[in-house]
This record gives C-alpha cells, structure tokens and sequence, in this order.
C-alpha cells in the first residue's frame, strides 16, 4: 500500500505544539508520513548554515510530499517562510489545503485567536476543532489530493501568467 505523504506548514515559534498534535494524528492513520519535524535546534543550525539552506530543505521536503496542509494559527499570515511553502507546493503542482488550528492548545495549555489565512481563496480550509480534524484530516486531504488530480489544470499556470500573485521576494 503506498503512503500518503504531507507537507505541514506553520508558524514555527507560535504553533510547533499544536503543529505536533495534528501530525500525530494524521500520523495514526494507516497509510500515512509526514515530512520530519525539524527540532528548534536543527531549524537555527540551518538558520546559520544560511537562508539557502532552508529554501532548499523546504523544496526537498515538498518535492517528496503528496500534498502541502497549511495549519493557520493567530500569527501564520504574513510569515516568511509560511509563504514560501506555499509559493513552493503552488510551484510545485502540490494540493493544498489548510487547517484552522487556533482551537487546539500550546505548550503552556493556552489557545489563540483565529488568525487570518495566508492561502488563496481557492483552497480548502476546514477548522480543527469545529470539523473534527482528528476524525477528517485523513479525508480532507484525500479530498484536495482527488480535487487536483480530477482537474486538467492546475495552479501553476495561473501562477505564472501572473493571475496569482504572491509576496515580494518569494
């Protein structure tokens, strides 16, 4: 049976914990791999490694994904490299689809205010808790991964003839 693979993109310094809980979840699925999730250590080890590095790391680990889950917490919008995984799966001919997790707690038990999504209107968004993430995420992306495959075209060419525009310096 082949595995499913998921990109999950986040904001790393606000929502690593809740970020864990959903891949363990997604994780018990049978089925199911998610790219590694990079400890704080390794991410600054690469940070003084250089910027490059961490491109670099994201296109590897998206190019071997099935599909890009953007889980949105109060601060996701407007963060760097979030919008880069995004342009990168977009590039990439990548499903994507994003997961509202602002419901779920940190480290210290506390929860956020919903954020503002960094996606495009044209994708998916389901909300952890009100949509049953721990029972859905399997289908949800089942659901994107079908969506895009059912199609003849994908975002890419719209990307590149300049109908989706993403934020300067991506």
């Amino acid at each position: 049976m082949e595995k499913t693979r998921a990109f999950f993109s986040f904001y790393f310094t606000q929502d690593r914990h809740r970020a864990r809980q959903v891949m363990a979840a997604w994780l018990s699925g049978d089925g199911r791999e998610a790219t590694p999730f990079i400890s704080r250590e390794a991410l600054l080890a690469m940070i003084d490694g250089g910027i490059p590095l961490i491109y670099q790391w994201i296109e590897e680990e998206i190019a071997r994904a099935d599909v890009s889950v953007v889980l949105i917490g109060e601060g996701t919008a407007g963060r760097h490299f979030v919008e880069y995984e995004i342009a990168q799966s977009i590039r990439q001919r990548k499903p994507v689809l994003g997961v509202r997790v602002h419901g779920l707690p940190d480290e210290g038990g506390e929860r956020c205010q919903p954020g503002v999504s960094p996606l495009f209107p044209m994708f998916p968004i389901y909300d952890w808790d009100a949509d049953g993430g721990p029972e859905h995420l399997g289908a949800w992306v089942e659901a994107a991964i079908s969506a895009q495959a059912g199609t003849t075209a994908s975002f890419a060419p719209m990307f590149h003839a300049g109908l989706i525009r993403l934020p300067e310096g991506l």
